[in-house]
């Protein structure tokens, strides 16, 4: 419970209006851990994936 509870935190507070509406999605902690590690993922598997042989 503890654990959903900090991931749900907001980030920032943000009123109504466009920008609430696009900031919404990623505006607490779970989102932007995701966002971490989706790039931490596609950059390891970029970086495994590299060949130097032609």
């Amino acid at each position: 419970m503890v654990f959903t509870s900090t991931l749900s935190t907001e980030i920032f507070a943000i009123g109504n209006g466009a920008v609430a509406w696009v900031l919404t999605p990623v505006n607490n902690l779970a989102a932007v851990f995701l966002i971490i590690w989706k790039l931490f993922r596609f950059g390891w598997n970029r970086a495994t994936n590299l060949s130097y042989v032609n």
